[in-house]
């Protein structure tokens, strides 16, 4: 059995993409408004970040910065894409909003 993986994402407009797996499925990937993106496939969702901004949205001389405030990774049969569907949501929202996202951290170490 081989490995999934998203092999590529094509940009229907905007706001709508494609991406494709390596065994030919195809995801929607959608900036459903400002500051949330979700992938879904047949109308279920899979997985969903929200965006904060911590930068002047009004500031035409510095590009927006943004940080993930809440990834919701997939489950199940998709969890081992969880890694590739967030390197995408995070590609096309900096290329959506032409800002600078600050690196995820998925959680403070417990201690």
């Amino acid at each position: 059995m081989s490995q999934l993986i998203i092999s590529h994402i094509e940009r229907l407009n905007k706001r709508h993409y494609l991406l494709w797996l390596s065994d030919g499925q195809s995801m929607q990937l959608s900036i459903t408004d400002m500051f949330n993106v979700k992938v879904m496939q047949a109308g279920q969702q899979i997985a969903a970040a929200h965006f904060q901004p911590l930068s002047s949205l009004n500031n035409i001389e510095m590009p927006p910065l943004y940080r993930i405030n809440d990834y919701q990774a997939p489950g199940g049969v998709f969890s081992l894409l969880a890694d590739g569907f967030l390197q995408a949501i995070l590609s096309v929202y900096a290329f959506y909003t032409h800002g600078i996202i600050r690196p995820w951290r998925a959680a403070a170490a417990a201690g």
